[in-house]
């Protein structure tokens, strides 16, 4: 299963997650990453072939899927490596656009001179 570790996670910009916001981050991921993996994979497949993976699937035969797509598809763990770094550059890409408001409004917020102290006269 690929997982982003929290260094990872902190290093694309997510910082502070509670155990629950990782777990669910990371199942969200897993996901993405399957169907990206499997509608790449699956578009250089013919039928015959994708009706021949479809039985490994229907029948949760997990090894022998993966023993098959490494004889049909080569270069998959490439494919997989492919998906998870466009997925970090996207994680990473919407870490930033989230953070850019905030980050503008406390250097705006710096930049203006503190009001005068009140004098208590």
């Amino acid at each position: 299963m690929i997982k982003f570790n929290s260094e990872r996670l902190a290093r694309l910009g997510y910082r502070g997650l509670t155990a629950t916001q990782y777990n669910q981050l990371n199942r969200e991921l897993y996901q993405a990453t399957e169907e990206i993996v499997g509608l790449k994979l699956a578009s250089r497949l013919d039928e015959a072939e994708l009706d021949e993976f479809e039985g490994f699937y229907r029948s949760d035969d997990d090894d022998g899927a993966f023993d098959w797509l490494r004889k049909a598809v080569p270069d998959y763990a490439e494919v997989v490596q492919g998906v998870v770094a466009e997925l970090e550059a996207l994680l990473e890409q919407t870490a930033r656009e989230t953070r850019a408001p905030f980050q503008r409004d406390l250097h705006a917020d710096l930049a203006q001179p503190s009001p005068p102290a009140e004098s208590g006269d």
